[in-house]
């Protein structure tokens, strides 16, 4: 066993030690909070995505965007007369060598064609089991031309912490008894 919560007199909770906890309480892999603006994107020109403020876990491991700002993407230059998909995923990065992690927006540039574009590949990762990169699909971006079409938000939304304190059988044993709970 390992006591996690303890005082131990250095530091001694790991990444994976705190998303495994993380993992527990909400009950999930990887999704998006609803929470703030969940991360909603808007277009802002034909090379930039702005996305709000929200708070996401991608295995464990939770990264935000703060209240009442946004965070910008660039995606690159469309080709005339082609189409194409591009994926924002939230990238987890491990270096072991200097002994960090961190997590940012990563754009992965789909293959412009003629004909119907196809959705990049990304890197799954396993964080635990020693990969260095895990990436979660947020967002695919339809350029057509060199005009960015559409922001399409792809990820699993989790529950929220609001919803899972109060369960469905405990809403109705309240609601037979008289005292319904909204």
């Amino acid at each position: 066993m390992i006591a996690i919560t303890r005082v131990a007199g250095k530091p001694h909770i790991t990444p994976r030690l705190d998303a495994m906890w993380h993992r527990g309480i909400a009950g999930t892999e990887s999704g998006v909070f609803e929470f703030f603006e969940s991360f909603k994107a808007e277009i802002s020109s034909n090379n930039k995505i702005r996305i709000r403020s929200g708070i996401g876990m991608l295995q464990g491991r939770y990264f935000a965007v703060e209240p009442s700002t946004y965070d910008e993407v660039s995606i690159g230059n469309g080709t005339q007369g082609e189409k194409r998909i591009d994926l924002i995923v939230a990238r987890w990065t491990v270096d072991d060598e200097n002994n960090t992690q961190d997590g940012d927006w990563h754009v992965i540039q789909g293959t412009p064609t003629t004909g119907t574009p196809a959705v990049p590949a990304y890197t799954t990762g396993d964080l635990d089991a020693g990969d260095l990169i895990a990436d979660m699909p947020m967002f695919q971006v339809a350029m057509d031309g060199i005009n960015l079409t559409a922001v399409t938000p792809i990820f699993k939304t989790a529950i929220s912490t609001e919803a899972a304190r109060i369960s469905a059988e405990t809403k109705q044993m309240f609601a037979a008894a008289g005292y319904p709970i909204e």
